[in-house]
C-alpha cells in the first residue's frame, strides 16, 4: 500500500520493522550494524571513537548534538565529522578552537539552551550559553555542578542551579529567582508595548525551570551513557 513516508514513520511498529529489515540487508551486504537501545547519538559517537583508534574514521549527520559529542569525547585521534555535501570537519580543530574548558562542560552548555529531548527557554540564542561561560565564573560553577554524580546532588541542588544559570543567561542583574525576572520582563514589556504579550515570550516560570533542569542534568548522564531513571528527572511514563 502506498504511504507518505512522514506517515508511515510516525507508527511506532512500522519504524520498528524498518529499521529491522533495513539492519539484516545491510549486515548482508558486510555492513557492521548497531541498533540503539536508547540514545543513537551517544552510540554513533562511541562507535566512531572507537573505530578512530585503528583507522581514520568520518561520522556522517547533521545532528549538532554529534559535533557536541565528538567533542566531548575526543582523542588524541585522527576522526572528522561530515554534513552532507559539505567538507569534513576535522574535530581536532573544533576543540582546540572551543578549548579543554568548554569541551569539558559542552554538554552542560549545549542542554541547559535545549535540543531534541530538553525543551528550549523563549529568546536565548544558541551561543548565549557558549558566551556567558567564557565571561562568567559563576556559570562555569553551575556547569560544575551538572558534572556531579547522582549520589553526589540532590534534586533541590540541580532545581537551583539551572534556575541561577538561567536567570544568568536572561540578565546580569541581581535577581532572586526566575518569577521575579518573568515579572520584571512583563513590566517592561507593558511599558513600552500596547499590544497584546505573548507568555512564551517571557522566561520560564519556576516549576517549568524545575523540570527544565532535571530534564538537562538527565540528558547530560544519558550522553555519558549512564543508566538513570527517567522518571526521576522530570519524565513521566505514558503507553509504554
Amino acid at each position: 500500500m502506498n504511504s507518505k513516508k512522514h506517515n508511515f514513520l510516525l507508527n511506532i511498529s512500522n519504524k520498528q520493522n524498518f529499521i529491522d529489515m533495513l539492519a539484516v540487508k545491510l549486515e548482508g551486504a558486510g555492513v557492521n550494524v548497531t541498533k540503539a537501545v536508547g540514545d543513537a547519538d551517544f552510540d554513533i559517537v562511541m562507535t566512531a571513537v572507537n573505530y578512530s583508534k585503528s583507522i581514520n574514521t568520518v561520522v556522517v549527520g547533521e545532528d549538532t548534538d554529534l559535533l557536541l559529542l565528538l567533542c566531548y569525547y575526543f582523542e588524541d585521534y585522527d576522526f572528522s565529522m561530515k554534513a552532507g555535501k559539505k567538507k569534513s570537519t576535522n574535530i581536532k580543530v573544533v576543540k582546540e578552537h572551543l578549548g579543554i574548558d568548554v569541551c569539558k562542560h559542552i554538554l552542560f552548555i549545549h542542554a541547559i539552551l535545549g535540543c531534541d529531548a530538553v525543551s528550549k527557554p523563549s529568546g536565548l540564542g544558541k551561543t548565549a550559553s557558549l558566551k556567558l561561560f567564557n565571561k562568567s565564573m559563576e556559570f562555569q560553577e553551575y556547569a560544575q555542578q551538572f558534572e556531579k554524580l547522582p549520589h553526589e546532588i540532590s534534586k533541590e541542588e540541580i532545581e537551583q542551579h539551572g534556575e541561577r544559570a538561567l536567570i544568568l543567561l536572561y540578565t546580569d542583574r541581581q535577581i532572586d529567582s526566575i518569577n521575579d525576572l518573568r515579572v520584571r520582563f512583563f513590566i517592561e514589556k507593558t511599558s513600552s508595548n500596547s499590544l497584546f504579550i505573548d507568555p512564551k515570550t517571557l522566561p520560564p516560570t519556576s516549576s517549568a525551570t524545575k523540570y527544565h533542569s532535571l530534564r538537562t542534568y538527565y540528558q547530560i548522564f544519558q550522553w555519558k551513557g549512564l543508566d538513570e531513571n527517567p522518571c526521576d528527572y522530570g519524565w513521566m511514563l505514558s503507553n509504554g
